[in-house]
């Protein structure tokens, strides 16, 4: 979780209702105001603003977290999620819904499935992460790999 953000999703304070706070990168949630890192934000933002020159960026999300509807609806919250059928006025950036895989199990079954969903191969791959071990397991299978800190995420 300290990729994104700076808590652990799976705790209830964090949990429903979701109110996304407009204008904001906040969501008011059970007992606690969630906020992303910043320059996370930023980060995908831009990713999903300057594709490449054949197929674009494509960003997913892989969590062990046992939590993955409470993840997906923060992202919804913070602008981050590109829905597979968007309201009216929704951001066309960030996270495909398509390519969440928050649940319990191991990175390695993440990669599998984001890799068959998306049609990208592990060497096109970047994965960011707040553990060694799940950055090592990516570059295992061939991503490109990079640790975060879990004070600041991606940046």
């Amino acid at each position: 979780d300290q990729t994104l953000w700076a808590f652990d999703a799976a705790n209830p304070r964090y949990g429903f209702p979701h109110q996304a706070q407009p204008g904001e990168c906040r969501v008011q949630c059970a007992g606690a105001v969630a906020t992303p890192f910043p320059e996370a934000v930023e980060i995908l933002l831009q990713l999903k603003a300057k594709p490449d020159s054949v197929t674009g960026w494509r960003v997913g999300v892989a969590s062990a977290n046992a939590q993955g509807k409470v993840c997906a609806s923060l992202l919804l919250g913070f602008g981050l999620l590109q829905e597979r059928r968007p309201r009216p006025g929704a951001l066309r950036g960030g996270v495909e819904e398509a390519l969440l895989e928050i649940h319990g199990g191991t990175k390695r079954a993440h990669f599998k499935r984001l890799a068959e969903v998306s049609g990208v191969g592990y060497p096109g791959m970047l994965f960011f992460d707040d553990r060694e071990s799940n950055v090592r397991i990516a570059q295992g299978m061939g991503a490109v790999g990079h640790k975060v800190s879990p004070l600041e995420g991606l940046t």
